[in-house]
């Protein structure tokens, strides 16, 4: 979030001075270098077979932590999340949190100044069990956001994470001219291979 609101402060703040927006590519650019340096470390210690991560991951229930930092970071949001699923998987409600947090933060580096929903409900199909809906969708921006490819994963990760547990994910412009992510997991767990 410290690159976005870097990259996205000359566009909330007027009259700016060229030192002030110096100093925020400034800001940019040592955060991305930190951000390059902790990927680094991590990457070494995948290979080197470290041990499994063993802090806290976020669930559903921290997802009310999220708009927040959004709204602190000048995003418009509305937010609406229907009552958790007791029966959310802990590995569905982190790839939730995590769909989330990253459609937040590109709504905010390509998007800046547009208004951004999420919505989260519970789902009842009549043809399998009960899944859950996510959708965070932003309007169309009247601001050109960063066109710069981050060195995360972006909407390929997002996908990744969602069919890992048994979901779709589908991310694209609206016809209203913003942009949707969409991710429909179950809320069943996955069968374990030999199950």
């Amino acid at each position: 979030m410290v690159v976005v609101q870097a990259q996205t402060a000359p566009y909330r703040v007027a009259d700016l001075t060229p030192e002030a927006k110096g100093e925020f590519v400034a800001i940019e650019e040592s955060a991305r270098a930190a951000l390059q340096e902790v990927r680094g470390v991590l990457g070494v210690l995948r290979e080197d077979g470290a041990q499994a991560q063993t802090a806290p991951q976020p669930t559903l229930a921290d997802l009310p932590a999220l708009p927040g930092a959004a709204r602190s970071a000048g995003m418009d949001l509305a937010w609406h999340l229907g009552p958790a699923p007791d029966d959310c998987p802990p590995g569905t409600g982190l790839v939730l949190h995590r769909v989330v947090r990253e459609s937040l933060a590109n709504a905010s580096r390509h998007s800046p100044g547009a208004a951004v929903r999420v919505d989260l409900v519970r789902v009842h199909p009549a043809d399998g069990p009960a899944g859950a809906l996510l959708t965070v969708a932003t309007s169309p921006s009247s601001t050109a956001g960063s066109t710069e490819r981050g060195g995360g994963q972006g909407i390929p990760g997002m996908r990744t994470r969602v069919e890992a547990v048994g979901g779709t994910l589908t991310a694209g412009p609206t016809a209203e001219g913003g942009f949707a992510v969409t991710a429909s997991v179950p809320l069943a767990d996955r069968p374990r291979l030999g199950e």
